[in-house]
């Protein structure tokens, strides 16, 4: 199936649909042509229904909690190491600038051990600060998820389809359109009953779609 617009009836009004395009030229396809529309919004009640719902909303939280309590133990484990090694590299560092200032050696004799020292130094330091950095970032807890979250239902409630499809984009693998039903794909992986991360996908027979979203349709 592929997207179709057209003008249509005597006020030739903007006709959008998704229709084989086998149907056109080959005639071989019996697929019925479905009204973008219905699609639209269908997908927006699925995302509403399926990924922003309370239930959803709280599976959704908890893992991503769950996600960044583990990043947050390993990013630790990380900041140990390299807090470690820029110890051990300052103690070097000092050790030599003490001998140096306590003894008649030159410092040309000490010069390239204590520039690489220097350099190592400075890298842990960029790495150290990074890390940290990083989990600030990852710090997110689920009343900071629950308001991104929030914004985006918000988002759907309007219905605004125009306004709505670049966000839909961003929601949607694919859309499969067959002879009877319509399948949509979403970019999204979600917890499944036994804990599972699967893709969500929803299915809706397509005589159900043109009967709930006519009303709707007709307003475009």
């Amino acid at each position: 199936m592929s997207g179709n617009t057209r003008f249509a009836g005597r006020g030739k009004s903007k006709y959008s649909s998704y229709r084989c395009s086998s149907r056109v030229q080959y005639q071989g396809c019996e697929n019925k042509e479905l009204r973008k529309e219905y699609l639209d919004n269908f997908v927006l009640d699925e995302l509403y229904d399926r990924l922003f719902s309370d239930n959803a909303v709280k599976k959704l939280s908890a893992m991503l909690s769950e996600y960044n309590q583990k990043k947050t133990v390993e990013n630790n484990s990380d900041l140990d190491v390299f807090r470690q090694q820029l110890e051990e590299t300052t103690r070097k560092i000092t050790s030599i600038v003490n001998l140096v200032s306590e003894s008649e050696i030159s410092i040309n004799t000490v010069k390239d051990n204590l520039q690489k020292l220097e350099e190592q130094k400075n890298l842990y330091e960029i790495q150290i600060k990074a890390i940290s950095d990083t989990v600030k970032i990852s710090a997110i807890n689920e009343d900071t998820i629950n308001a991104l979250i929030e914004k985006s239902r918000e988002f759907i409630r309007t219905k605004n389809i125009p306004e709505c499809r670049n966000f839909i984009e961003n929601y949607v693998e694919k859309v499969l359109v067959y002879n009877d039903k319509v399948s949509v794909i979403f970019k999204i992986n979600i917890p499944d009953s036994n804990q599972n991360v699967v893709p969500l996908t929803s299915h809706e027979n397509i005589k159900v779609l043109q009967r709930e979203y006519k009303d709707l349709a007709n307003a475009y």
